[in-house]
């Protein structure tokens, strides 16, 4: 994976050295910021680095002081070509891509310890961290590279920021973050090594040094159409990834704590699947919660936070992320905040998975906090829609309001669009009582076809290309009245994910699979003038002209202006109308045996029917 390296200088001082991996930086003298510039012309929130792999761009966000790039003060977003040099304000940033750097360049030696055991000990009792660079910074805390001298392998060190001594509060957040992590041992959670102080007497912790790309990240390459995201991250895979967030998340809460800003910027996903979650600087022990103050709604001097900076954390009374945080606790009443407040956390996490967008948006925090506190969100199904709507493109072409890519038929299947609107129901007592009720009613989505064969397993299931069709089951359970509609309703929502299979199958001309998944579709969707279309197109090819007829008549009815069902029931017509007169023609003049014998079976076949073969199915 590639790295862009960033070396901050002004004037003659070195500011520091970063190390960031693909994501979206913002750069200021902001506390928070991604790369923090204390430098007086460089403003709160000054300009976007956006780091794409192989390409970086950055752009000024309205700046007085402005950012140049080859002397040329931006005025757009600019795509840069490493190693090049950008100035924000007075401060200058020397940008270039590194492949893969690790901390640790060389494999420690037990020799360089000393060979006496005097000698070994004071080794260990020296320095403990040599310390790189850093690639992150967050509300409380900047976060280093560093090379853990004693035991040879590279950690992430989380410094508190500051180079006076931080107020009493900001020390005993960074210090309960440390002890949460502590406590918290789990696979989805990042581990947690040591907690001290350095030589320049600054709190830090050191924890597992993970390498990936935030979900965050993931979820806006995909809102771009990104291929390589696309592919590697489909729905299905990302349902998967909320899963092992949720898992987290339980494991957390049974044993009394709470995340309180849960995001897709603090889940990391890393390089071999892991999916970890990040950030438990907010994390509150729930026997310790009346130890937390109520606080009164922000004033205006917060609602004038800039827009750009709404999906960060917020620090004070009131606390968390306002796009995903709970509406008690957009209300400052912390001493009333449990597990559901994270619950709603994930249902806003599972609306940005569907939906590409957060669930809460607005120009200023007030807007926002409005919105919450009123439940002003739109079901993600209100998205579909979208999809359907055009919109002038900067070529003047027209293009989808909205894009779902990422989509069985670029649609949000309703049943997860239902999961995570009662996740995020206004009223804590109507969204899930539990993270493990949520999980299991996403499985029974994500396993329903597979969980109903199960259910009753005197039926059998024919799998054809990894698709379960049971049509037959469905018959069956409907006639013995042990088929709910809720199950019914969660295999509809598959309907989607079929119809592409069976596209997919038709388009390889594998056209008998083709026609089985299809059938299954129809089954489910009898209303859907597409799925008959399909399933027309099929029989077509088959050269199953009256079934086909039929269901070209059946997409018709439900769509008169369907023309490639008007243009399929055209050219049946006419094949069974040659084929007739071909067959007629036959009788009154029966070629001789002979010439019969000669041809082959083909040609044979060829002639009666009077025409050629249907052409492949077109892509």
């Amino acid at each position: 994976m590639s790295e862009a390296e960033i070396i901050v200088r002004h004037g003659e001082t070195h500011l520091g050295r970063f190390l960031l991996g693909p994501g979206e930086y913002y750069i200021g003298s902001e506390v928070g910021s991604h790369i923090q510039l204390d430098v007086p012309d460089v403003a709160g929130t000054h300009a976007l680095l956006v780091f794409e792999g192989d390409r970086i761009q950055i752009q000024d966000l309205g700046t007085e002081h402005g950012t140049y790039v080859g002397g040329t003060r931006l005025d757009s977003s600019c795509s840069l070509t490493p190693p090049q040099t950008v100035k924000i304000g007075s401060a200058m940033l020397d940008i270039k891509l590194a492949e893969d750097t690790e901390f640790l360049t060389q494999p420690p030696q037990a020799g360089v310890l000393g060979n006496s055991t005097n000698a070994i000990q004071e080794s260990l009792q020296g320095q403990r961290y040599e310390v790189g660079y850093s690639f992150n910074q967050g509300s409380m805390g900047a976060i280093h590279g560093a090379l853990d001298l004693n035991l040879g392998r590279n950690v992430a060190m989380k410094v508190i920021l500051g180079e006076n001594e931080p107020p009493r509060e900001q020390l005993l957040r960074f210090i309960r973050e440390a002890q949460v992590m502590g406590q918290l041992d789990h696979p989805n959670i990042v581990p947690i090594y040591e907690l001290g102080v350095n030589d320049r007497n600054q709190l830090f912790y050191t924890m597992k040094y993970v390498k990936g790309v935030t979900l965050e990240f993931v979820l806006k390459r995909i809102r771009r159409g990104d291929p390589e995201y696309l592919e590697k991250y489909p729905l299905v895979q990302l349902l998967t990834i909320f899963q092992k967030i949720c898992d987290a998340v339980g494991f957390a809460h049974s044993r009394g704590i709470i995340h309180r800003d849960l995001k897709p910027e603090n889940i990391m996903l890393g390089e071999f699947g892991q999916a970890l979650v990040m950030d438990w600087g907010l994390g509150m022990i729930l026997a310790q919660r009346d130890e937390e103050s109520d606080a009164s709604p922000p004033g205006m001097n917060q609602a004038a936070m800039e827009p750009q900076k709404l999906s960060g954390t917020i620090l004070g009374d009131i606390m968390g992320t306002p796009q995903f945080m709970a509406p008690e606790q957009a209300a400052g009443k912390n001493t009333e905040l449990d597990e559901r407040t994270d619950i709603f956390a994930l249902g806003g996490i599972l609306y940005n998975i569907l939906t590409l967008s957060a669930p809460l948006t607005g120009k200023t925090l007030h807007e926002l906090l409005y919105k919450n506190i009123e439940g002003l969100i739109d079901p993600p199904t209100y998205f579909n829609t979208r999809t359907k709507h055009k919109k002038r493109a900067k070529d003047g072409s027209l293009v989808p309001a909205w894009s779902l890519p990422h989509c069985p038929g670029n649609q949000i299947p309703d049943t997860l669009s239902k999961i995570s609107m009662k996740a995020l129901a206004t009223d804590p007592n109507d969204r899930f009582p539990t993270v493990g009720e949520l999980q299991r009613d996403l499985l029974q989505f994500q396993h329903g076809i597979e969980m109903l064969v199960t259910q009753h397993k005197g039926w059998t299931a024919a799998i054809v290309s990894g698709t379960v069709l049971i049509v037959v089951v469905i018959f069956s359970l409907f006639l013995s009245g042990r088929f709910h509609k809720s199950k019914l309703d969660n295999l509809r929502d598959a309907v989607p994910t079929l119809v592409e299979k069976a596209n997919s199958l038709y388009l390889e001309n594998k056209l008998v699979d083709a026609l089985n998944v299809a059938n299954y579709a129809v089954t489910l969707a009898p209303d859907d003038a597409a799925v008959h279309l399909l399933q027309g197109k099929i029989h077509q090819s088959l050269e199953r002209y009256p079934d086909a007829l039929k269901a070209y008549q059946e997409a018709l009815d439900r769509d008169s202006e369907l023309a490639e069902a008007a243009e399929g029931m055209e050219f049946c017509t006419k094949a069974l109308e040659t084929a007739s007169a071909a067959k007629s023609q036959a009788i009154e003049s029966p070629e001789p045996e002979e010439s019969k014998a000669s041809a082959s079976p083909d040609e044979q076949m060829e002639k009666s029917a009077g025409k050629a073969k249907p052409a492949a199915p077109k892509q």
